[in-house]
């Protein structure tokens, strides 16, 4: 099999920190810049939705990175395939802001095209 440094494995973890970060900052601003009547607890739950292990894995599926993923577990988790995004969106940031940016809106927040809202944020008390 193919040796990871600790070295190699702790960048992957920093890129994927700094993704998910640049993720959460970017999804939360275009959701209330774009659904400005929406309250707060519909945002985080958008939010939620978005950012979430799973939504993110099949994101991250459709788009390959199961050839960038090193895991000793075959196939990865969804876990790895999440983190693996953020790695890459950590990765993008790093190098151009703008076009993480660009990334995030293109891959992520367009999964929310066809959902319902009601089906992704639980109204209590409507």
């Amino acid at each position: 099999g193919i040796e990871i440094s600790d070295e190699q494995q702790k960048s992957n973890e920093e890129l994927s920190a700094a993704g998910e970060q640049l993720l959460e900052k970017v999804v939360v601003n275009w959701l209330r810049s774009s659904l400005v009547y929406l309250p707060e607890e519909g945002i985080q739950a958008l939010k939620d939705f978005l950012v979430g292990e799973e939504n993110l894995s099949e994101v991250s599926f459709h788009i390959g990175t199961k050839d960038l993923i090193q895991s000793v577990k075959y196939p990865p988790f969804r876990s790895d395939y999440a983190k693996a995004l953020k790695a890459v969106i950590g990765a993008i940031g790093r190098k151009s802001p703008e076009r993480a940016e660009k990334f995030i809106v293109d891959l992520v927040v367009v999964q929310l095209v066809g959902k319902n809202l009601n089906e992704i944020w639980q109204i209590d008390n409507p």
